[in-house]
């Protein structure tokens, strides 16, 4: 466990989501966040835009 620490002490943070049922919601329908109707997953969807910008640097 400690090892663990230690990488994520090193690990910057580069996003933070909020806990939401809408993760939930779309599991259960056997889907993803970015499969739902945008009006459905709007305010995730903008917290998910920077990490997925970086990611594809």
């Amino acid at each position: 466990m400690n090892d663990m620490l230690c990488v994520n002490e090193r690990a910057p943070t580069k996003a933070y989501l909020r806990e939401t049922q809408v993760y939930v919601n779309a599991a259960f329908e056997g889907k993803s966040l970015f499969d739902l109707p945008h009006h459905l997953a709007e305010r995730e969807l903008e917290q998910w835009a920077f990490l997925q910008g970086w990611l594809e640097k």
